[in-house]
């Protein structure tokens, strides 16, 4: 009965899988590595000996973290032994149960890889898109019923007889629904249980109480802790499937929506946010480690300008798969802003994550691309920073992380670096004073006025002048690491003010760079045009040398904290 039941349930999985990989067109190496691997062993576990057999010999063959993709034709053909296998295994199980053969070729569930009866159950769902409940109760009998009938609605179920343990498997295996017993639950203290429904609903992830207790009293209770809903025991397990699947299916919708980055599928800055400072506050009260790493796409720029922001938007996609391809179950990548990225590791020390993070650069930087006739390649830059201090917030995280960023970039770019005490150390941040003006006096005598500037213990003040836009524009003038004060000119010929300016919020963040216009007070409409276009500040020729010079050191001073 055992062999027969979950034979039928790996076969249809398998057809199913493989109907799903006929949709996405094409897959990766690893995704097909992964699917033999966990038909290995569960086919071994419930009997079907030639599926597994099969299995293993087509797996020698490919690579873990192979990120090469494969197309249909490509992927049938390396499986026909398998796909024949399957065929016999179900022809045989329709001779002996007279139920309908299921039909088709796929599906989309990994398996796992445990031998144990219950993995087996967890894994198989159609219904359920394999989301994993947490059930925190501390009475054994009712979590084992309770687990198994509702895994056999194929959920995978977790069970935590504590508190503790089950907020420890909420921050771990961020579950997709969680069902927490109300009496339990109370006794670590009301504000620690609203801190955790909080918790919760920061991840989208809906709670429900179940007690003995009857009457509306209790559901408002529940509702005023911020929990979905309240159950009697026993529970009628019927309602509580149906409430489930309901909330799952808005769970999903809105994580989509809130979540996810349009163009490249990554997670988004919001969701980057909650997640972080959910992994921040675990550590805190738990111990538990993870990392950040920051990765920035070398010369993106030069892209875009030279094949187009399509093509551009290919790139930016490509990265995401390829970290995809190569991170684990519970890590996860967010877009943090044009091409920059944020990937975090939970349970991971900084030297693990730097190993990830150089295996995914290796792997990028060997991607082909081709706009037309010309073929090209790209490449990133990535800080790698884990917590430290007992008053680590997210903000000094991505600060930490950036700092390293900046320090690959600094040494050459295409490279990863941990962010260390050495580093913070090493680093030597810079402010470039830039004075853009046609003025030959009016740039000699700021300069000099600069050039007075102290040296800063951990910053030192550069000066730059330029007599027209154009050469400004066409310096190699920008460092990602940096930080810039520009004095503008708004009126020079070749090109004015307004059109730096605006090639400047163009094609630059804003985030290191000040600009502060210089006008003569009688061109005041050019000054409102200039603010509307970016620039943070003005000046009114003529002007005070000294008032001028102590009006920039401010601002340099407000930059550099």
């Amino acid at each position: 009965m055992f062999r027969k039941k979950y034979a039928t349930m790996l076969i249809e999985q398998m057809n199913m899988i493989f109907e799903q990989w006929k949709q996405q067109g094409e897959i990766t190496e690893k995704e097909i590595y992964g699917f033999l691997h966990r038909i290995k062993g569960t086919a071994g576990t419930i009997g079907l000996k030639n599926l597994s057999n099969t299995a293993s010999e087509l797996i020698e063959d490919l690579s873990q973290e192979g990120v090469k993709l494969w197309r249909q034709e490509e992927w049938e053909f390396y499986l026909c032994s398998l796909i024949d296998e399957l065929k016999a295994e179900q022809l045989q199980l329709s001779k002996v149960d007279h139920s309908p053969a299921v039909q088709g070729m796929e599906g989309d569930i990994l398996l796992p890889e445990s031998s144990e009866e219950e993995a087996v159950t967890e894994t198989f769902s159609n219904k359920s898109g394999n989301s994993i409940i947490l059930l925190i109760n501390k009475n054994i009998e009712f979590s084992s019923n309770l687990k198994e009938e509702l895994e056999g609605f194929g959920y995978v179920v977790l069970i935590a007889l504590t508190m503790e343990k089950g907020m420890d498997l909420f921050y771990r295996t961020r579950p997709s629904f969680i069902i927490c017993e109300y009496e339990m639950a109370l006794e670590i203290g009301e504000r620690e249980l609203v801190s955790f429904i909080s918790a919760s609903r920061k991840s989208i992830t809906p709670i429900v109480l179940t007690g003995n207790g009857a009457g509306n009293e209790y559901l408002v209770e529940a509702y005023n802790l911020g929990a979905g809903n309240y159950f009697q025991v026993p529970v009628d397990i019927e309602l509580l499937t149906a409430y489930l699947q309901n909330r799952l299916l808005w769970r999903e919708v809105i994580h989509k929506i809130t979540t996810i980055d349009e163009l490249t599928g990554a997670f988004n800055r919001k969701y980057m946010n909650s997640i972080i400072s959910q992994l921040v506050e675990n550590y805190h009260a738990h111990g538990r480690i993870f990392s950040v790493a920051v990765m920035d796409l070398d010369h993106f720029k030069q892209v875009n300008d030279q094949y187009g922001h399509l093509t551009g938007d290919e790139v930016l996609k490509r990265v995401v798969a390829i970290c995809r391809a190569l991170t684990r179950q519970n890590d996860e990548i967010f877009r943090f802003g044009g091409e920059e990225f944020v990937i975090v590791f939970p349970d991971t020390n900084q030297d693990e994550a730097y190993q990830i993070m150089e295996r995914m650069r290796k792997a990028f930087e060997k991607e082909i691309y081709q706009d037309q006739e010309q073929k090209f390649n790209c490449t990133f830059s990535a800080g790698v920073y884990s917590p430290s201090s007992p008053d680590e917030t997210k903000d000094s995280l991505l600060d930490r992380a950036d700092r390293a960023l900046y320090q690959s970039k600094a040494r050459g770019r295409n490279q990863v670096t941990i962010y260390s005490e050495a580093t913070k150390e090493s680093e030597q941040r810079r402010l470039h004073m830039i004075i853009i003006d046609d003025d030959k006096f009016v740039r000699t005598i700021l300069k000099k006025g600069f050039s007075t500037w102290e040296k800063h213990a951990h910053f030192e003040i550069k000066v730059h002048t330029y007599a027209d836009g154009e050469k400004f524009l066409n310096s190699n003038w920008y460092q990602p690491q940096d930080q810039y004060l520009i004095l503008l000119d708004g009126m020079m010929p070749k090109m004015d003010g307004i059109e730096v300016l605006t090639n400047i919020r163009a094609n630059y963040p804003d985030k290191n760079i000040v600009v502060s216009m210089l006008s003569a007070r009688s061109d005041e409409e050019n000054i409102i045009l200039a603010l509307e276009e970016g620039a943070d500040d003005y000046l009114f020729k003529p002007f005070n040398v000294v008032e001028v010079i102590a009006r920039m050191d401010r601002l340099a001073q407000r930059m550099l904290l």
